[in-house]
């Protein structure tokens, strides 16, 4: 997944995800801050275990992209640990 990410003054309490025409935004809480991820949906791909295989993500599937955040939420830290964010 390929996208930006930035800092918002809104108050997120929990990852929100909002699907637009050709990004994904994902407003997420982490230590204290809250973030806006904007991913581009070219080719954004995701393992579904109740159709066990790789595919497309659709405006349906945030509840796919939510526990895929919440796995991959330590990394993302790291990410904007090293970005300065």
């Amino acid at each position: 997944m390929y996208g930006t990410v930035s800092e918002i003054k809104d108050e997120v309490r929990k990852i929100d995800v909002e699907f637009k025409d050709d990004v994904m935004e994902v407003f997420m809480p982490l230590n204290g801050k809250n973030y806006m991820l904007k991913v581009i949906n070219e080719n954004c791909r995701a393992y579904c275990k109740k159709q066990k295989r790789i595919r497309q993500l659709h405006s349906g599937d945030e509840r796919l992209v939510k526990n895929l955040i919440n796995s991959r939420k330590e990394d993302i830290l790291s990410q904007l640990k090293r970005c300065g964010g």
